[in-house]
């Protein structure tokens, strides 16, 4: 082989050399490009974690609130328990008010009828000692008159409130929780 011969060949060898570096140029092009975006991805993954960890953080902190939350309700519902029990006793005492209201109406009212009966049983013994002297006996008979209306008025109002607290108590009953 001759020298131009050899220096051709050598020629062509640097040739294939230079197209092999720029191959392995282009390679490592690659690979640095490769490397940047693996680092991207890295980064945008360690800010995914730490999102990730942030919203565990306020899920912890909201569950709380909600375990908190219960047990507010859960003591608003004995409280409202407590407070309907109070209630109850309160309509319990309140009826046997009632009660006792009415048999005392009851015995005033029978009270007031002994007092009519008795009146007109003073007014029969006036009318019969009419001879002592009409004044006293007209005297008399307007007082029982009168004592007789204040009477009635005072039954009519007992009639009365005992018909009110007969309407109370069936309202009460009305309420009545079974």
């Amino acid at each position: 082989m001759t020298e131009n011969e050899k220096l051709d060949l050598i020629l062509s060898e640097l040739y294939e050399m230079k197209g092999d570096i720029r191959e392995v140029k282009d390679d490592v092009q690659t690979l640095t490009s490769d490397v940047q975006t693996l680092k991207s991805e890295m980064q945008t993954l360690k800010s995914d974690v730490q999102t990730l960890k942030s919203d565990v953080q306020t899920l912890k902190s909201e569950m709380q609130t909600l375990k908190s939350d219960v047990q507010t309700l859960k003591s608003d519902v004995q409280t409202l328990k407590s407070e309907i029990q109070d209630i109850w006793v309160q309509i319990h005492g309140t009826q046997t008010d009632v009660q006792g209201m009415k048999a005392e109406i009851t015995g005033m009212q029978t009270h007031l009828r002994n007092i009519d009966a008795r009146l007109d049983r003073i007014e029969n013994i006036v009318g019969r000692n009419y001879t002592l002297t009409e004044e006293f006996y007209v005297s008399q008979k307007e007082t029982n008159v009168e004592v007789q209306a204040e009477f009635r008025i005072i039954h009519g109002t007992l009639d009365m409130h005992a018909r009110q607290i007969s309407h109370t108590t069936s309202i009460l009953k009305d309420y009545r929780i079974s």
